[in-house]
Parts: C-alpha cells; structure tokens; sequence
C-alpha cells in the first residue's frame, strides 16, 4: 500500500458567496471557542428598559468530514498515456467542488432551521383566533409579483428592528421565486455563470439585498429565506474549519487508487441568531373570502 499527500487550494477558495454570509474563523485545534457580543434588554435601576451589549463565549467541537472517490489504477494510466489526462487532478477538483455544494446545503439548512417562522408576523386579531383554534394556519399571501416583492422587503426591515444590527442582506429562494423577482424593475440580474455547477448561486439583487437561487429546491416551492450576514463578534452563524488534508491511497491486492479528503468544521449559531433570519412559505394565490371577512389576512 502506498500513501501520498495532495495538494488542496486555501481554505478560502471553497468560501462562495453563499458561505460568506456566515462568519467563517479558522482554528487550529477541534475544540475552540467563539466571542460574541449581543444586544440585551433589561431593566435598569430605576425600572425602566434598558437596551445594552453584552460579552458571551461559546465552546464549539469540530467534526470530521470525508469525500472519498475510488478508480481503477489501469483506467487512470490508460487516461494518463493515450489523452495526457490527470486523473488524480481530474477527480480532486471533482471531489472540492462536492465539500463546497455539501457546505452550501449544511449552512442553508442551519439557517432554516433557526429562523423565525410566520407566526412573528400575526396581527394581534389573528393572535386572538390563534388562541381559540390552536391548528389555525395563517399563512403568508402573495397574489402577485409585487406582493412577493413587497413582503420580502418587509422581511427585510422586520430583521432590522428585530437585530438592531440593520436590514436584511441577503435571500435565499427557489427556481420559481426567482423568475418571479427578476421581471420586477427594481431587479438586477448577475451576468450568467453555466461553469457554476454549485447547488446555492448569487443570481442578482433586489433593491439592495443580495438574492441567491437554490438550485435544489423543486420548481413548486415557494419558500423564502431572508437574512442578515454575519460579522466577526457578533451574534449569528459561525463556520469554524480546520485546513484539510488530501491523501491518494494505492492498493496493490484491489488493484485501486483511493483519494481521500478530510476536513474538521463546524457550523453553529450563537443565542439571539433567530432575530437575523425569517424563514416562510408565501401563498401564490388570492386569499380566500372568509379570511377576508374576519380580517384574518
């Protein structure tokens, strides 16, 4: 059996604009520690509320992750002497741009599952039937594409007062929602990239808020994230990595070449990370009369 290291680019060429959005800090051992501050509202002395900023910490374990990928050592000799083809470059490309699309898809569902659903939305007449018919829904009506753009700029400014850090930066939608947006007048669309092959892509931005298309999300989803990127020392989503390392195994008995890439990373949210991101599903439709009727819209 023989081992050799491989080169691997910096860590900060699987940074894309999507993994940017979350504070991203190198370490160099597995349990490290993240510092953050928050604003924190409390009575003062004289009873009176009180907004000011406090200092946390946050203890964080790194885990393990492997891509591996095992080929025929004749076929990549073959490859290698009649079309001059570098298999093991071939497939190590290959193989980073799956750790990238597999961090794209773990940050994307870590920012779902901490954002604040509809429910922060509700009309205190809406609170009141929510009290009385618990199994309720009120969902979130977008009849138009001006509506859609509507409550997503609400979303925006609703993250603004909820964080007091600013307005939403950035959204993450499906293939419909986007082609939606992008025949509004206040859209600008990014020039075309066909070599990304990426599942979270920057499409263009909408009145000043970055809008990223998640190509994994079926064509009927109408779900939308908004959200506020993350700065150093401050509370949110952090991405801690370690550097990786690459290794090309060959087995003389299976006759097979192995490559393998580790890597140690977590990514974790800090308390109060809920009040930057706004996750819902919007209703394409008109809502129905009797909503309307009891003002349940």
């Amino acid at each position: 059996m023989k081992n050799t290291n491989l080169a691997l680019p910096p860590l900060e060429e699987f940074h894309t604009d999507f993994i940017k959005t979350a504070s991203i800090i190198k370490v160099t051992s597995p349990i490290s520690q993240i510092r953050y501050m928050d604003m924190v509202s409390a009575p003062d002395e004289n009873g009176r509320e009180a907004v000011s900023a406090k200092a946390f910490t946050k203890t964080i374990s790194l885990a393990t992750k492997q891509v591996s990928s095992t080929i025929a050592t004749s076929q990549m000799k073959e490859l290698n002497k009649n079309f001059g083809i570098d298999v093991t470059v071939m497939t190590l490309n290959a193989m980073c741009n799956e750790k990238i699309t597999s961090m794209e898809k773990e940050l994307y569902k870590k920012y779902t599952e901490i954002a604040s659903s509809a429910d922060i939305l509700l009309t205190p007449r809406q609170k009141i039937f929510r009290k009385f018919f618990k199994k309720m829904k009120f969902p979130i009506y977008a009849d138009s594409d001006r509506k859609t753009v509507a409550k997503i700029l609400l979303f925006g400014n609703l993250i603004a007062t909820r964080h007091r850090r600013g307005p939403a930066d950035f959204i993450v939608v499906g293939p419909r929602i986007t082609a939606m947006l992008q025949d509004m007048p206040m859209y600008v669309m990014l020039p075309l990239d066909n070599s990304n092959s990426r599942a979270i892509n920057p499409h263009g931005s909408l009145a000043g808020i970055k809008v990223y298309t998640n190509q994994a999300l079926p064509w009927k989803d109408t779900s939308v994230l908004v959200g506020r990127s993350t700065k150093l020392s401050e509370s949110g989503v952090y991405l801690l990595e370690m550097e990786d390392t690459a290794e090309e195994t060959v087995t003389p008995d299976s006759k097979d070449t192995k490559i393998v890439i580790r890597s140690r990373q977590a990514i974790t949210d800090t308390m109060g990370a809920d009040t930057k991101y706004i996750y819902v599903n919007l209703e394409l439709k008109t809502p129905p009369k009797w909503r309307k009727w009891l003002k349940l819209i």
